[in-house]
């Protein structure tokens, strides 16, 4: 086996020194050969050829009517736009109402007590002075004098203290007021005509179930002449009593003497 190796590797040298020594001398053979002349065309004569410019010709000016455009007269008038029909505008329906749908009923409104029965009398009594015994004022309620400053006590009719035996019945619950059957003027004092006093005083009176007057206060006095003289003449009034479901009852009521100057 030595042999056989060592046998190959004298081959691969052998081969190898032959190929270098030929691609040596084929080296060394191009490098002696002369590279081939270049071959150039021939050269092109060249002539210079010089060209003029031609003038330009002169154009007459154009007339007027050579510049106006050719009129066909005889050319017809183009023709009229024939107008399109129109549709006629569609009908509309008119709207139809729908009907409202209907409001629930409110609920029923509790009904309200009956209220108390209220019942109002105005009485009164007109006292005129004598012509000729008064002063002419203007007519109204007011005083010729100033009034007095201090508060006055309140006034009672004659004989009676003002707590009448009985209590009043409510006006509320009287079905017929008194009204007045017998009347009973005021004695219009000379001092108050002599001062021009004029004018109204309210009083509360209570009318028994005879029709006779109780008690009597003043409510608004006007004068002290004039709230003494109202409070004498109301003990002489006389009244159809009040009544509640038949039966006479006493109530209280208030009733105004008028005084006025001629």
């Amino acid at each position: 086996m030595d042999r056989a190796g060592h046998g190959s590797r004298v081959v691969l040298g052998v081969a190898l020194v032959l190929s270098v020594g030929s691609h040596a001398g084929l080296l060394v053979l191009l490098a002696g050969m002369e590279p081939p002349p270049e071959t150039r065309p021939p050269p092109i004569p060249l002539r210079v050829v010089e060209r003029r410019a031609p003038r330009p010709k002169k154009t007459p000016a154009p007339t007027p009517s050579e510049t106006a455009p050719p009129v066909d007269r005889a050319a017809p008038p183009p023709p009229e736009p024939v107008p399109r029909p129109t549709r006629p505008p569609r009908k509309t329906r008119p709207p139809v109402a729908r009907p409202a749908p209907p409001t629930p009923a409110p609920p029923p409104v509790p009904a309200a007590p009956p209220s108390p029965r209220s019942f109002g009398i105005r009485l009164e009594n007109t006292v005129q002075a004598a012509p000729g015994t008064g002063v002419a004022v203007p007519v109204g309620e007011s005083l010729a004098v100033p009034p007095p400053a201090p508060p006055r006590p309140r006034l009672t009719a004659p004989g009676g203290t003002g707590d009448g035996e009985g209590a009043p019945t409510p006006v509320a619950a009287v079905r017929e007021m008194p009204s007045v059957v017998g009347d009973s003027v005021a004695e219009y004092p000379a001092e108050a005509r002599r001062l021009g006093v004029q004018g109204k005083v309210v009083l509360e009176v209570v009318v028994d179930e005879e029709g006779k007057v109780a008690r009597a206060r003043v409510l608004r006095p006007l004068h002290p002449l004039l709230d003494e003289a109202a409070l004498r003449a109301a003990k002489g009034l006389r009244f159809r009593p009040g009544r509640v479901d038949g039966r006479p009852v006493r109530v209280k009521i208030p009733y105004t003497y008028v005084f006025v100057l001629d």
